[in-house]
């Protein structure tokens, strides 16, 4: 290397080395300056009220770890800077955890941290707090609106809700060989309600889709259908409750005999023949024999307050024999026991209850 490079090398190096000098004192004159002008007639706090109120005025709704612990830790480093007390800034990335655990630390800076804490942590409740009022009141709003296309559907559409609950209830009231009604077919029929609906209503979705749960981009339908399930339903059940119970009044008004002369005008209207009524006494477990398509039916009626027990299905069975009958009933304007439908599953015995009567064509 040539005695002209040196030279320049230690000459960039003298540059360097006094440039680095000056920035040193600069800063040390600059911060000696600021720590001069702060006025101690006032605490750390009030003498830096407009530094934490840009900060404070910052802090926005996010969620999101130690986002509060950062912001304090700049602001404190913005505050440290001002006064001239570089050495208190945290450090690049210095989590606020550590920085107070300095044992350098003034008791104002401990203060400031502290209120620092407290009034940030407090707006960041509030804005998240508004902020999830505000999503709460939206999908009240979207809700509510979702609620209103629903019904104005239901309302135009009255002479399909009419249908919907007759074959509904026709379905539901169905008894099976368990004696319980068949709730699982209201399901099926609800969506077969809600598909007319929707194709009178102009309302274009993929059927096939949806039974797959593909339909991710049709959003409002898929609420508007949820909507609908719920409001059938809940119409169908207030429909179901108020046919059992008007039945239920009429039959429990009648007395035994008018009872069985309400079931005799049933069998008769529903195709039944030679229906005749047995003795008083000595009846053998029946109160009615009909015949329909060579078939003789044993019937046994009971017009309770209560359940009927087992005893009634005991008797029809036993009547079955006695008669040469094809087919045991028990019909009454009741229910039945648990173990009166055990019985009668085991026995082959058709149980129609007073639910079941408003739709007896099902059984007949």
């Amino acid at each position: 290397m040539s005695y002209l490079a040196i030279g320049i090398l230690i000459l960039v190096g003298i540059f360097w080395g006094l440039q680095a000098l000056f920035e040193a004192i600069g800063k040390a004159t600059k911060e000696t300056s600021a720590r001069l002008s702060v006025d101690k007639s006032k605490n750390i706090i009030e003498r830096n009220n407009e530094i934490i109120q840009k900060h404070l005025s910052q802090i926005y709704a996010k969620e999101r770890a130690y986002y509060i612990e950062n912001e304090v830790r700049d602001c404190i480093g913005v505050i440290a800077q001002r006064e001239g007390l570089s050495d208190l800034v945290p450090k690049y990335r210095e989590w606020l955890s550590d920085w107070e655990q300095r044992s350098d630390l003034p008791k104002e800076y401990v203060q400031l941290k502290d209120h620092l804490k407290l009034i940030f942590s407090t707006k960041h409740k509030e804005l998240i707090e508004k902020e999830q009022n505000e999503q709460e009141v939206r999908v009240k709003e979207h809700k509510d609106l979702i609620a209103s296309q629903g019904e104005k559907i239901l309302t135009r559409n009255q002479d399909l809700i009419s249908k919907f609950l007759e074959i509904a209830e026709r379905k539901v009231s169905f008894i099976d060989e368990y004696g319980d009604e068949s709730w699982e077919e209201l399901s099926d029929e609800i969506l077969a309600c809600i598909k007319k609906l929707f194709f009178k209503e102009g309302i274009e979705i993929n059927w096939k889709e949806y039974g797959k749960g593909r339909l991710f981009f049709q959003t409002e339908n898929l609420e508007k259908i949820h909507y609908l399930k719920n409001r059938l339903e809940e119409m169908f059940r207030d429909y179901h409750g108020k046919q059992k119970t008007t039945l239920t009044e009429e039959l429990n008004e009648l007395s035994g005999v008018e009872f069985e002369t309400h079931l005799v005008k049933i069998l008769k209207s529903n195709g039944y023949e030679d229906i005749r009524g047995t003795p008083g006494s000595g009846d053998q477990g029946a109160d009615l024999i009909a015949k329909k398509d060579g078939k003789t039916i044993i019937i046994q009626a009971k017009r309770y307050q209560g359940p009927v027990s087992n005893k009634a299905v005991q008797e029809v069975i036993s009547a079955l024999s006695y008669y040469g009958g094809d087919e045991g009933w028990v019909i009454t304007n009741s229910s039945f026991t648990t173990s009166a439908k055990a019985l009668a599953q085991k026995g082959k015995i058709k149980l129609i209850d007073g639910n079941s009567l408003k739709n007896i064509k099902n059984y007949l």
